[in-house]
């Protein structure tokens, strides 16, 4: 079909058949096509926007409370050494000063002596801390079983026999002591020159005990302040 007309004028011109529609049509709907993929992608690519700036806004909040925090005046560790009503006396660890601090409500019931606490400035009782093991003691412990026998030691079969007895048998074998109806003994006391085999019959029960080694010197509980050595002897004894 010819598509072409004549105007009153004379001049030509030009008009859109069906088929010239088609393709109008079809182009638009590419262009709809296109659009709605780049619409897709921006959607997109917002979604990760908000999620990145989701997670910038926690990070940020975090950095916040951290600066806050290192801004807050520096808390002491101090131990309770006697609780008195709604009243404690906790001495401070380093300096050794003493001082009676009123307990705080929230905390009366779970506060006892020889636990642990974090104070400010003012002695106020901030926290409950937990009550780990001296740093000095974890040192003194042995984690594998030490190596030795019985059969290592020589001259002191007495010695090992009542060692045996009163150390290995009622770690190894509890209920003969049950049967019988003794009490085990809690210790014995090792003594002797140097090189006499003490140390190594403590290393033979441990490892036949399955049982953990911990070696220290009686000078390592000499302390500079007081308290300080028999708190060590305590967290030795928690810690076995």
């Amino acid at each position: 079909m010819d598509n072409t007309i004549v105007k009153s004028s004379g001049e030509t011109g030009f008009v859109n058949t069906p088929d010239t529609q088609d393709d109008d049509v079809q182009s638009l709907n590419k262009k709809i096509e296109q659009l709605d993929e780049q619409n897709d992608q921006l959607q997109k690519r917002l979604l990760d926007a908000a999620v990145a700036n989701s997670n910038y806004l926690q990070t940020i909040q975090k950095l916040k409370e951290q600066v806050n925090q290192l801004k807050l005046p520096p808390l002491f560790i101090a131990s309770i050494m006697e609780v008195i009503n709604d009243m404690a006396l906790l001495r401070q660890h380093g300096s050794n000063q003493e001082v009676i601090t009123r307990i705080p409500p929230e905390i009366a019931d779970e506060l006892q002596a020889g636990m642990r606490v974090a104070v400010n400035n003012n002695f106020v009782i901030v926290n409950l801390l937990a009550k780990p093991a001296d740093l000095r003691a974890r040192v003194m412990e042995l984690i594998e079983a030490p190596n030795v026998d019985y059969s290592s030691i020589g001259g002191l079969d007495q010695q090992i026999q009542e060692v045996v007895e009163t150390i290995e048998l009622p770690l190894t074998d509890p209920d003969l002591f049950r049967d019988v109806g003794v009490e085990p003994p809690t210790g014995v006391l090792l003594y002797g020159p140097p090189g006499s085999g003490k140390t190594l019959i403590a290393k033979a029960v441990a490892s036949r005990a399955n049982a953990t080694f911990l070696r220290m010197s009686g000078s390592e509980l000499v302390q500079k302040y007081v308290g300080e050595g028999a708190r060590l002897v305590r967290d030795v004894f928690q810690m076995a």
